[in-house]
């Protein structure tokens, strides 16, 4: 439901007189997931060497937003490939290196959504270390693992085009309008801690 505010038109008329209304119109969103279907297969080369692969199939073609509300651009399938290795020097360290590729899977055309959907190269590195084995004679039922992540987003543009909105006041009041790029390196970590009983 579109929400107007009338903070900016209290300020104006309060203090700034003159003033164009500072009233701003705005719309829930939410962010979903998609049902999918994923293929994978691993091998194990030899003991300390392991690959896997797996694509898969996001089906953003069915998904609805957590108010039910389309938006205005397009949302299209997407096949997403992954690749992961697993070193394991001695017993109880794996060492762990994937990259994943994700297109993205809105398209705005243009219109008056202002989603900054980009297709994302995922770079991950990896230590996990159980230390049951690594200590002789001593049961130590933990494991503790460590990782990074680097999100490398495309650079996308956006380009507004007045025929995809109903009015010429609603084209260029669109905080998007004429257009933006955007892109960059997203980085992310994360501690694990486990424990067996």
């Amino acid at each position: 439901i579109p929400i107007k505010t009338e903070l900016g038109r209290s300020i104006r008329k309060a203090f700034i007189p003159g003033l164009p209304d500072l009233g701003f119109l705005h719309r829930f969103a939410h962010v979903v997931r998609p049902h999918a279907l994923r293929w994978a297969a691993a091998y194990r080369i030899i003991d300390e060497l392991e690959v896997s692969a797996d694509l898969e199939w996001q089906l953003w073609s069915e998904a609805v937003s957590g108010n039910s509300a389309p938006l205005t651009g397009r949302f299209g399938d997407t096949l997403v490939p992954s690749l992961g290795v697993r070193v394991t020097p001695v017993a109880g360290i794996d060492v762990m290196a994937g990259y994943r590729y994700e297109p993205t899977p809105f398209q705005n055309f243009g219109g008056p959504t202002n989603l900054l959907a980009a297709n994302r190269h995922l770079a991950s590195l990896g230590l996990r270390v159980d230390l049951e084995p690594l200590i002789d004679g001593e049961t130590v039922p933990l494991s503790i693992g460590i990782g990074g992540r680097l999100a490398f987003l495309e650079t996308g543009e956006e380009v507004k085009n007045g025929r995809r909105f109903p009015t010429d006041d609603l084209f260029f009041a669109n905080p998007g309008y004429p257009g933006y790029r955007y892109g960059g390196v997203v980085p992310s970590a994360q501690l694990e801690l486990e424990t067996r009983w």
